[in-house]
């Protein structure tokens, strides 16, 4: 198509589907409800040969307006294929259903308006950087992202449906305080760093992290090199709720400190270790090793082992205060317990 296209669905809650792989809207595209002011539509899917601009007018070529009774709304399935260009957008989209976006592996996915409200998962089928904010909760589904993904939750939590498969850099933000990070898919890979980030990264704290990685996992005080988890909070390292690692394939090691409120369980293979040994770790709820081989921790004040499962030597340090367990501890190899203050209490 050459000129502008229209496409009016009349009714209410109808769909809009275009979606042969060979579409060429050269101009403007208007996808349009009733009157545009007194309808809502079900599913659309879109595809162009070109960049595709989800905007508030059909203002200039590659723009897709989507004029119902809330412009930009989508009541079931939204689905947008750009084959050849970038995925932005000049007007906020809210989204009932899944939401799923694709570019080729060199064209960006860049949906960063802060009126967002993606309320079923965001997918993304492929991309190179792919930015995603959210006015509330964000749930990602299974994406593939060649370059950097930077995802923000302007007043919820994050959380994961699908696997993400992500080669760049990733940056997951909540900007309130108090939120969680639940990346939790057994098949993740984030080939780079990790950031998880509360508020503007020194104004605000989290609740509740868990993180699933293909490979090792280090917490570091910065996102210097693969591998690395920086928790980037009004305290780095600072977990106001539990904290969950695993590595499916690597050790869980550590580059600075962690602070956590709540329950820390921790999971490697049984061939790789977890060797969280910063003497200013402040573990205020249980250590639980799901599983690891060689296992060493330590605490600046007490520490309260978890139910446990160590298929190596398990090494605990508290300086300052006692050892305590909660939970059974099963462990394979030879077990060290060390309390560096003089009068202190070790009960297993």
């Amino acid at each position: 198509i050459t000129g502008a296209a229209t496409f009016i669905t009349t009714a209410a809650g109808r769909d809009i589907i275009l979606d042969q792989s060979g579409n060429v809207f050269t101009s403007t595209v208007t996808m349009q409800a009733g009157n545009g002011s007194n309808a809502a539509f079900d599913d659309i899917t879109f595809v162009d040969s070109a960049a595709v601009r989800l905007h508030s007018s059909a203002a200039s070529a590659g723009d897709l307006y989507i004029n119902a009774s809330t412009d930009g709304a989508v009541g079931g399935d939204l689905s947008i294929t750009a084959t050849t260009g970038n995925i932005t957008q000049g007007a906020a989209v809210v989204v009932t259903g899944t939401t799923t976006l694709k570019a080729t592996t060199s064209n960006d996915i860049t949906l960063d308006n802060t009126s967002n409200n993606f309320q079923g998962a965001v997918k993304i089928t492929s991309g190179n950087d792919v930015t995603l904010v959210d006015a509330g909760d964000i749930d990602l589904g299974v994406s593939a992202v060649s370059g950097i993904y930077a995802v923000t939750a302007t007043s919820g939590n994050i959380s994961d449906s699908g696997n993400l498969v992500i080669t760049g850099a990733a940056t997951f933000i909540t900007t309130a305080a108090g939120r969680d990070i639940i990346l939790d898919q057994s098949g993740n890979v984030f080939t780079s760093t990790v950031t998880m980030q509360a508020g503007n990264g020194s104004n605000a704290a989290f609740d509740d992290i868990t993180f699933v990685d293909s490979a090792a996992v280090r917490l570091h005080s910065s996102a210097a090199s693969a591998g690395d988890l920086y928790i980037n909070a009004s305290t780095d390292g600072a977990v106001g709720g539990d904290l969950s690692i695993t590595a499916t394939t690597g050790n869980i090691t550590q580059g600075a400190a962690v602070v956590v409120t709540g329950t820390t369980t921790l999971k490697a293979t049984t061939s790789n270790d977890i060797t969280l040994d910063n003497t200013s770790n402040n573990f205020q709820g249980a250590v639980k090793i799901t599983s690891g081989n060689d296992v060493t921790l330590v605490d600046a004040g007490d520490i309260d082992l978890g139910v446990s499962a160590v298929s190596g030597i398990y090494a605990v340090t508290a300086t300052s205060g006692n050892i305590s367990d909660s939970g059974n501890l099963v462990i394979t190899g030879a077990a060290t317990f060390i309390t560096t203050a003089a009068g202190r209490d070790i009960i297993l």
